[in-house]
């Protein structure tokens, strides 16, 4: 009976006394969480889970003013890390439920100083404590959304160190009390993790025991770990072509490993011939196809190799294939990388409103008028209102209406010191995107960047001239213009020229560097993004009078769309709101877009991106900052009519005072 009154008793205090054995950062939901837990005043660390004491107190009897007593406690993460974890630029929240006994009031808290150790990311905040900072009462220490230490890079590595290390001083006997039980705790959010020994699922295998296939065509799962040699065994028979299709799955730019072209030994233990190498990127994972010709049959032996701190699961295949099934040779593949004008256009293009390019004929027809008032006042007018009013007023209208008017149009047009043009501005990006992809360039740095709209980044300005030929209405009034500037646009050649400019072709063995390939993937997704987004962004209220269209936008930050490590738009105009931006991003998004490069001895690409279905007239924001040169505005217009309008009245009235003083002629000499 004894017993079974004590086997209830525990389970009733089971969930009160258990403790958790889960500590770990990852993109799961219970992982972004760390609570401070103590099991013990001297045994405390953190944990996900909530368990331990409710608190932990102290009571310092000899603090006073000239001799302060410092209060440390260290909380390390246990048990240690085994992920692989990219850390987010913020702290989402860090929450100390920290009081003074003594300290009813608020007023008397003390400063409390923060450390916090991400494996290489080391951190620390001081958080106010008396008076006003806690609102004069006795309150959690609290932080967020503040910046993590990002210089050493945002890998936090299995094994690393996670510490969280407060202390604050007292200067008066005290007794403190650190409430726990997740009422302390930590929170970031995590957006990427993997665990690498549950991903490295092809062990064992090595170059010395490679792991055996009995069927080469189908997917073989594995991670490549650091510098480590992945081989697989099969036998192939004899055949005209045979792909090898990796496909790596997207990781941070820290610890992704280089794409080499793998080993592939046949029978003698003969290296095979250079293979042509296709890479496709859709902005999720990275597909390498590499086609060899002619093998013999045999068995043959297939080695990724690793680099040190280096991390990547991958999937691959092998298939057997013939001539004439898919891009098997350079002349087989569409090398197609045109971007595609007019995705974005919501209203009817046929009902489109030609915009004058120069105004030209309205200053040639203004001249024309005015010569024929100077005309007009050479003949000696009969009429005194013709020289005191007509002629004078319509001659002062003309002058403002058809000439002052469109020069002042040309001179409001005239691009602004530092503005550029789509030409500039895509050379500007592809500049940017091969400096940023440089070896070692940290994976937040490179998200920033290749993320940025246009390539510019918040606080960054874009001053931009364009020039448009029409405007199409939408259902909502507003109106789209079309640019010539944006048609015809080959984005492959853009980049394979600025390849050979920077001299990272093709190398002697007619293959592209590594670096090199990663641009051209980059660098195509990049572009069709921006062309994209500057389309839908052409919205105006109404139809200017003059072609040239000024862009003057100042970048803010926003939310990303696409993938967390390979982020779109995430730099905004501070002229379109948050939420508009959003709307925009989400409807906007391609359904599919994905970059294909052909590492065949030519500069070949294909660009390929299916817009999105779901684009509406609503969605897309007129933005302040877009402009255009208005001159006298609408007022142009009725000055220049109300002056030729004055010239046929004085031309009628002066017509017919001088038919009627002939007619009296005539009647006074006959």
């Amino acid at each position: 009976m004894q017993r079974s009154v004590g086997i209830i008793f525990l389970l009733v205090l089971l969930p009160f006394l258990a403790i958790s054995a889960d500590a770990e950062l990852g993109m799961n939901g219970a992982e972004q969480s760390l609570n401070l837990i103590c099991d013990s005043d001297d045994d405390c660390f953190l944990s996900n889970g909530v368990s331990g004491e409710e608190m932990i107190s102290g009571q310092e009897n000899d603090a006073n003013p000239l001799t302060p007593k410092v209060v440390s406690l260290e909380f390390t993460m246990k048990p240690s890390q085994n992920q692989l974890t990219l850390l987010p630029e913020n702290l989402n929240s860090l929450v100390i439920d920290l009081i003074i006994r003594e300290d009813l009031s608020g007023w008397a808290q003390p400063d409390l100083e923060v450390e916090l150790k991400l494996g290489a990311s080391e951190n620390s905040w001081i958080i106010d404590g008396a008076g006003p900072a806690l609102n004069a009462q006795p309150q959690s220490y609290e932080l967020e959304n503040e910046s993590l230490d990002m210089s050493n890079g945002r890998m936090l590595l299995p094994g690393e160190i996670i510490r969280l290390r407060i202390s604050f001083q007292l200067e008066r006997p005290s007794n403190w009390e650190l409430r726990l039980r997740g009422l302390s705790n930590i929170e970031l959010d995590i957006d990427w993790s993997v665990d690498p020994a549950q991903a490295d699922v092809d062990e064992p295998s090595s170059r010395q025991q490679p792991r055996q296939s009995s069927e080469v065509e189908i997917w073989h799962d594995g991670a490549l770990v650091g510098d480590d040699s992945d081989c697989f065994e099969f036998d192939l028979e004899e055949n005209e072509l045979f792909n090898i299709i990796i496909i790596w799955e997207q990781v941070p730019i820290e610890v992704k490993q280089p794409h080499q072209t793998p080993d592939l030994i046949g029978p003698g233990n003969r290296n095979t011939p250079t293979p042509n190498v296709k890479t496709t990127s859709d902005g999720e994972t990275e597909i390498k196809t590499y086609q060899y010709r002619g093998l013999e049959s045999g068995e043959y032996r297939l080695c990724l190799d690793g680099r040190d701190d280096k991390f990547q699961p991958y999937s691959w295949l092998g298939r057997i294939t013939y001539e004439g099934i898919g891009p098997n040779s350079p002349s087989q593949f569409e090398g197609d990388g045109s971007w595609e004008s007019g995705t974005t256009i919501m209203g009817d293009s046929s009902q489109s409103e030609i915009i004058e390019a120069s105004g030209f004929f309205t200053l040639a027809f203004g001249f024309l008028m005015l010569f024929g008032v100077i005309g007009a006042a050479a003949v000696q007018p009969t009429w005194k209102w013709t020289r005191r009013l007509m002629l004078p007023l319509s001659g002062v209208l003309i002058i403002l209406g058809g000439i002052a008017h469109p020069v002042t149009m040309w001179g409001e047009s005239l691009p602004e010191e530092g503005s550029i043009n789509i030409e500039r501005l895509l050379e500007n990006r592809l500049e940017q995107i091969w400096q940023v992809l440089e070896p070692g360039t940290p994976q937040n740095t490179i998200a920033e960047h290749l993320g940025s709209t246009f390539g510019i980044l918040v606080g960054e300005q874009l001053l931009m001239n364009i020039e448009v030929s029409n405007a199409i209405q939408m259902e909502d009034g507003r109106y789209q213009l079309q640019s010539p500037e944006m048609e015809g646009i080959r984005i492959d050649r853009l980049i394979f020229n600025f390849l050979n400019e920077v001299g990272a072709g093709h190398g002697g063995d007619g293959l592209l560097p590594e670096r090199s390939v990663n641009f051209v993937l980059q660098a195509g997704r990049a572009l069709t993004l921006d062309l994209l987004i500057l389309e839908a962004l052409m919205v105006v209220e109404e139809v200017p009078q003059n072609s040239n269209i000024q862009i003057d936008w100042t970048m803010t930050n926003a939310g990303a769309s696409g993938s967390v490590l390979n982020p779109a738009w995430v730099s905004r105009p501070t002229e379109i709101s948050l939420q508009d931006w959003s709307i925009l991003q989400a409807s906007l998004f391609p359904e599919l877009i994905s970059i294909s490069y052909c590492d065949c001895g030519q500069d070949q690409m294909d660009l390929n991106w299916a817009p999105s279905t779901t684009l509406d007239p609503r969605d897309l924001p007129s933005a302040d900052g877009l402009t255009y040169a208005i001159g006298f505005g609408s007022s142009a217009a009725l000055m220049m009519f109300t002056g030729v309008l004055l010239i046929v009245i004085t031309g009628f009235v002066e017509t017919r005072r001088r038919r009627n003083a002939n007619r009296l002629a005539s009647v006074f000499y006959h």
